[in-house]
């Protein structure tokens, strides 16, 4: 805990045990001699107890630090035995004083408390004598941190920020500090209290805050920018030509800039170098002073993000643009109010994890925030490569359009000229790249070639000659910029090969007229020697997930199974030492199309935030310092370059277009199947490459990504991967054993720990959806079976939790575990639990679908409670509603997949019933629907009937007519109300309950087909709406119930 909360439980700690002392001190006098000042004194003092047990404030937070759980526990024991104190003292309280009667009945209960007092006195010394040998040094030395002018001391007043300095470096024992705080006036020490709660609750808002940016932060979020090249000397200078006539016909960009609205759309041809231009405009200090001319007064915010399709899921997704720009936003502005729309009435809890984002709410959340921010500021968006977007393009569209309705908010975009995105931005500014960069593409040709003349035999021919070649690049090049730089580079290879001038003549004249044929050549340039090497090198690229350079270096690195099973510490030096040999290679085997780029350091943004120190624009760059690319967790690396190996240094194609041709069956994906190296398999190997990094990083990648890496092996070659999770549960039992308790890791499997970190997550939404239902973890545990299967049973459900069904039912067998109805039960338990995975995709869904029947064929009792009132089929039923319904589904999988998917959901729902589901119970499940609007997030509350989710959820099913007949014929009802609306901006948070014709019209528009992905958007468009009409009735008091309706949508 920090100093000065360390210091309010110090301050507490002190006042009950003088305050408690003194209170049992006086009880004893009063047995003896019964005086009056004692009553009074024994009043006060009563009073002053109560009111230091008020004030304790405990942490709410974890605690690492041996001597902050020790003072933890000595303030929580000393606000038990000070409640339990004030409790006997107020059985002391006289009636009249002033009667001699009263006085002797208070001191013979004072002599009957005898005994209870002397355990009470010896608990207090007790805490005293702890205090003073564990706690009071430590103390005055996180104090002396805070004394002076640190900036936690300077949120306090100057008389507590004087007291602090004052215990910090005088008293040496408790009763001395006691003794300096009763020195104090009455009114001080109230003050003193007051401070502390108040630097409690900044503390507390600080700590939420933070973990909210953690939860919103990926490792990546960075990467694209820095990985794009810089511009050539004075390339694109064009653009900031007032007239904007400079180079050619185009909208004017500083006109936009400065008055425009909405979108300003950069499109050009792939390799027309709308990348680097994009970079160029972020950065660039007259991109800002231009938006102060729009902005006026207010401060200006420019938060941006390149989609990358050759990178990480979060690279190229929804839900890594929607991060990316909230992080930034909220980075940014550390005072603004921001909304939790994980909580079920907006409040977030300090002690509670923030459960995982979803796309619904991310949209949500962005919007909330952007409505709030631009009531102070204006944001500039810039968006680069919409069409690497992997994802619904129409969806993606749709977010810009919302966001940039706001006249505070702009957004500069690039792409390619896809018909989507001409439909969407035909009507917005623009220019066309590859039309406006002949003089930028002419100054790097004769820069290029004029250094690469200086070192060959060409220098001496004229000038003539230069602009002649130049001419005829420019010519070819029909304003790609990429195909420039790979034609350049080639006629310097043959400068600095001695080339004659008719030579380099028909270099040019050989060249692909195309960038995919510069490619194809390249493929051809490579030796046969080199060409399975080459083909491992552009597989770990193509993957994505690893760019770095560890994972290249990795791929030949002998025995790897061998080092990684081993006790003995990971070989760093051999690794080092191999990764310059491994550079050399991928330049000789790959042919130029893998290019090594390491990473700017930190120190490299020194001079760009300087350069804004004193503007009103807020830039963005100088937020990534919070989070710099090398955190240290527990493991074995201990060299500097080794480190640099894992995070600074990546491996990378050259331009998203040979990202494309490489994945293209007939181009560069017959090379990599060609010349594919027998047993090497990119998805094991990733697993592997992390099971490494484990090791040498410890925490720093999570066993959940380890988890899904392992799932897409497993998914990718069709076989069970025991060796990798064997791997997995030696490493992580070892760490467990190093930096964990180990009395805790003998009786528990280390897996637990993960379990119940995704459980939380599970149960907080489930519990919140339906708030009057008992909830508590499941056991896991098995009766029939002994501490060692105890253990492998824990693993087991957690690799069925993440849908590792084929090393799950292998690994039941090897261990000679009958899956009996108990242990079957666990396992579909964990299987269902799959289905909370924002990834759950169509083929994971199937996985999961059919081990869940096979789970249910061993006389599983599907009425088994295994959460508090939940069951196997209601937990079922909540999680298929909550997958289809609310998980954007759409965007993970194609509609002819989402079909065939329902049907295996109604096959597996009728499964449920032949084992006999309880169909008779009035059970309502709730869910939460959440929107966004009025500059907040609304949450829909909607009940559901086991037959209204079955109803929703499967319509168009041909099984549903069984379901519906064994429904009916069970007497279960169709129930279906939308109880009330949530509504929260900010600090502020409203609820409504919803009268019959609202939740009807809700109703209506939800109950449509939502497996058209076209009217999956109307519905959550119209959802927007309707709640905000709502909120607009309801905010003025209401109207009549007949008038709300679905035309009110409209």
């Amino acid at each position: 805990m920090d100093p000065l909360t360390a210091f309010s439980l110090a301050c507490g700690v002190i006042q009950i045990v003088d305050f408690g002392t003194r209170a049992l001190s006086t009880i004893k006098e009063m047995y003896k001699q019964g005086e009056l000042s004692e009553y009074k004194e024994l009043e006060e003092t009563t009073k002053h107890l109560g009111n230091a047990q008020r004030d304790i404030c405990l942490p709410t937070t974890a605690l690492q630090k041996r001597q902050d759980k020790e003072l933890f526990e000595i303030a929580k024991d000393c606000s038990e035995i000070a409640t339990e104190l004030t409790t006997k003292l107020q059985t002391l309280k006289i009636t009249n004083a002033h009667r001699k009667r009263d006085r002797i009945k208070v001191g013979l209960k004072a002599f009957r408390e005898k005994h209870n007092i002397q355990e009470l006195q010896k608990r207090l010394d007790s805490y005293r004598t702890a205090f003073n040998d564990h706690i009071l040094l430590g103390l005055r030395l996180q104090l002396d941190l805070v004394t002076g002018s640190g900036p936690a001391i300077q949120d306090l007043s100057q008389q507590v920020q004087t007291m602090i300095t004052k215990l910090a470096q005088g008293p040496k024992s408790l009763d001395e500090l006691a003794k300096a705080i009763r020195h104090e006036h009455i009114e001080t020490r109230e003050h003193i209290t007051e401070q502390f709660v108040h630097h409690r609750q900044v503390q507390d808002d600080k700590a939420r805050r933070q973990r909210l940016l953690d939860s919103l932060w990926f490792d990546e979020l960075w990467s694209r920018e820095e990985r794009i090249v810089d511009a050539h000397r004075q390339t694109f200078e064009w653009i900031f030509d007032s007239t904007g006539k400079g180079v050619g016909p185009w909208d004017n960009y500083v006109q936009w800039l400065e008055c425009g609205k909405g979108v300003y759309w950069i499109k050009g041809k792939a390799g027309s170098g709308k990348s680097t231009l994009m970079s160029f405009l972020s950065q660039d200090s007259r991109i800002p002073e231009s938006l102060k001319v729009w902005a006026a007064d207010r401060s200006i915010l420019v938060p941006k993000f390149y989609f990358w399709s050759g990178g990480t899921s979060m690279e190229k997704s929804t839900e890594g643009l929607l991060r990316s720009l909230l992080w930034q936003i909220l980075n940014q502005l550390p005072d603004l109010q921001v909304s939790d729309p994980g909580q079920g009435d907006g409040r977030a809890i300090i002690a509670e994890p923030i459960a995982a984002w979803t796309e619904r709410r991310l949209r949500a959340k962005l919007m909330e925030t952007v409505q709030k921010a631009s009531q102070t500021h204006r944001l500039c968006f810039f968006i680069d490569g919409l069409d690497e977007f992997d994802g619904d393009q129409e969806g993606l569209i749709s977010i810009i359009q919302n966001l940039v309705l706001s006249p505070g908010i702009k957004m500069c975009l690039s792409s390619r000229p896809d018909h989507i995105f001409v439909n969407a931005f035909a009507s917005s500014a623009t220019l066309q790249l590859q039309d406006l960069t002949k003089i930028d593409i002419q100054r790097f040709v004769k820069d290029e070639l004029q250094g690469g003349l200086q070192v060959s035999q060409m220098a001496s021919q004229g000038p003539e000659w230069l602009q002649e070649l130049t001419d005829r690049i420019l010519w070819k090049a029909q304003g790609v910029f990429l195909w420039v730089s790979l034609a350049v580079k080639d006629q310097i290879r043959g400068l600095r090969n001695g080339d004659s001038l008719e030579q380099l003549e028909e270099r040019l004249r050989y060249l692909p007229d195309e960038v995919e044929g510069i490619y194809a050549r390249m493929l051809n340039q490579i030796e046969k020697p080199y060409r399975q090497e080459a083909s491992i090198f552009m597989q770990i690229a193509l993957h994505g997930l690893d760019s770095s350079l560890l994972s290249h270096v990795l791929a030949f690195q002998k025995d790897l199974d061998a080092i990684l099973s081993s006790d003995d510490p990971m070989p760093e030096l051999e690794l080092v030492a191999m990764s310059h040999r491994i550079k050399k290679r991928i330049g000789i085997a790959c042919a130029g199309l893998l290019e090594i780029h390491e990473n700017a350091k930190e120190d490299s943004e020194q001079e760009d935030s300087e350069l804004e120190e004193e503007s009103s624009v807020l830039d963005i760059r100088d937020s990534r310092e919070a989070y710099p690319s090398r955190r240290r967790y527990p493991g074995e690396a201990r060299g500097m370059e080794i480190i640099s190996l894992g995070e600074d240094v990546d491996v990378n194609f050259i331009h998203r277009t040979a990202v494309d041709f490489m994945h293209h069956e007939n181009a560069g994906g017959t090379f990599l199947r060609i010349n594919a190296a027998s047993g090497f398999n990119v998805e094991v190997f990733h697993a592997k490459v992390l099971l490494v990094r484990l090791r040498l990083f410890g925490y720093r990648r999570s066993v959940d990504e380890l988890m899904r890496a392992i799932w897409r092996a497993e998914h990718g070659t069709g076989k069970e991967q025991t060796t990798l999770c064997q791997l997995l549960d030696s490493i992580m039992w070892k760490l467990d054993q190093k930096y964990f308790d180990k009395k805790w890791s003998k009786k528990h499997h280390w897996s637990t720990r993960w379990a119940f970190s995704n459980l939380i997550i599970f149960m907080q939404n489930l519990q919140i959806s339906n708030p009057s239902k008992k909830l508590h973890f499941p056991s896991f545990r098995s009766g029939s079976l002994d501490r060692p299967n105890m253990k492998t049973l824990d693993f087991l459900l957690l690799a069925a939790s993440y849908g590792l069904y084929r090393f799950v039912e292998n690994s039941l067998d090897q261990a000679g575990l009958v899956c009996n109805q108990d242990v079957a039960a666990n396992l579909l338990y964990g299987s269902l639990l799959a289905c909370s995975d924002p990834l759950f995709q169509f083929d994971s869904a199937m996985a999961t679908l059919d081990f869940a029947n096979r789970m249910l064929k061993q006389d599983v009792d599907p009425n088994y409670k295994v959460n508090g009132d939940f069951n196997l089929w209601s937990i079922f039923l909540w999680q298929m509603h909550e997958a289809l319904r609310l998980g954007n589904v759409h965007a993970r999988m194609t509609e002819h997949n989402l079909r065939i998917m329902q049907n295996a959901l109604a096959k597996t729902a009728l499964a449920f019933i032949d084992r006999g589901v309880d169909l008779a119970t009035s059970e309502v499940l709730g869910s939460r629907i959440l929107t966004s609007g009025g500059g907040g997030y609304c949450l829909f509350w909607l009940d559901l009937s086991v037959l209204a989710i079955l109803e929703l959820c499967l319509t168009g099913q041909s099984e549903l007519l069984r379901i519906r007949e064994a429904c009916n014929s069970a007497g279960a009802s169709f129930y279906a109300h939308c109880s009330k609306l949530v509504f929260s901006r900010g600090e502020t948070h409203s609820e409504y309950e919803l009268l019959n014709t609202e939740s009807s019209a809700f109703l209506q528009i939800y109950n449509r087909d939502f497996t058209k992905a076209e009217i999956q958007r109307s519905i959550d468009s119209d959802l927007i709406k309707l709640g905000d009409t709502i909120l607009r009735e309801k905010e003025q008091g209401g109207k009549n119930d007949a008038t709300i309706g679905e035309e009110d949508i409209e």
